[in-house]
């Protein structure tokens, strides 16, 4: 049996408001670019494999910071985070767009994010869909040059909402996730936590089978951190990489198209951060194909 891997993320950032972990206390749209974009000169300036690393570093880092916060299990998308950070420091300059490139680790996210686009738009035997919202209350508007560049980079879609009628409001945004996440997001955000002037919405889905054929033959018990017992299909795959390094093992499960799934097991027991894991040194000099 092919095992089906579905994945739907969501993240969301509200200018007038909090939701989640991301806190800011204003966004300011001045100092946009025009949408008129030589790509020939982002290509040339643009390294792909520095902003991959810079994504690695920083997810890495945030990881650690939830969990030093909230010291239970992380599960969340850096990628659909950084799309969000990334639109908001297109738009913001002085101490704000300092502190976000600074958590990004790169100033060209802009250009990351419009060679990711591309690629995620360019597939056709699996799903790969990255939607990025802007939804405004009516009495704002955005700056003309933010909207085409949000358009043209990021494939942004401007939706002008009545905030003041926040039923109608929320119920739009909460259709409009579910749509692009195929109903596995069917409420991403509450009358409550609806902002006065805006929001900035990024979904992630990804739909695609393994590479190689993936059995279930059987069921293991297992011991949790509480003491409880719990059952786990076992699965039975074959793993297209081994990774080694002094403080890890890891191994990598190609799915079909060019995505590769990678699990890490730490070689210490008891309390430790990714960050000791030396991850980067790990996909790369770690390599035991």
């Amino acid at each position: 049996m092919m095992i089906l891997n579905i994945i739907a993320g969501l993240v969301c950032f509200m200018i007038g408001g909090v939701f989640g972990m991301i806190i800011l206390a204003f966004f300011m749209l001045t100092g946009c670019m025009s949408s008129n974009i030589n790509e020939n000169e982002m290509k040339e300036s643009f390294s792909d494999e520095k902003v991959n690393q810079d994504n690695l570093t920083s997810s890495i880092q945030l990881t650690d910071r939830i969990y030093d916060t909230n010291q239970e299990n992380v599960l969340f998308s850096p990628l659909s985070l950084n799309f969000v950070l990334g639109m908001v420091a297109s738009g913001a300059n002085g101490k704000t767009k300092e502190e976000i490139t600074n958590y990004l680790n790169t100033t060209q996210f802009d250009q990351f994010a419009y060679e990711y686009l591309k690629q995620a738009d360019s597939n056709v035997d699996f799903k790969l869909e990255i939607a990025n919202g802007i939804f405004m209350d009516q009495k704002y508007s955005l700056k003309k040059d933010y909207q085409e560049k949000m358009e043209y980079l990021y494939e942004g879609k401007v939706e002008q909402l009545d905030f003041q009628d926040k039923p109608a409001a929320t119920d739009y945004i909460n259709k409009w996730v579910k749509k692009r996440t195929h109903s596995m997001i069917p409420v991403a955000v509450t009358e409550e936590q609806l902002p006065k002037v805006g929001m900035l919405v990024n979904t992630i889905f990804f739909d695609s089978l393994w590479k190689e054929k993936v059995t279930v033959f059987g069921t293991m018990k297992f011991q949790n951190l509480d003491g409880s017992i719990s059952y786990q299909e076992q699965l039975n795959g074959k793993g297209s990489k081994y990774y080694e390094n002094d403080y890890a093992t890891a191994f990598q499960m190609d799915y079909q198209h060019g995505f590769s799934f990678i699990g890490i097991l730490p070689k210490t027991t008891g309390e430790f951060n990714l960050s000791d894991l030396h991850i980067d040194d790990l996909l790369t000099k770690g390599n035991r194909e």
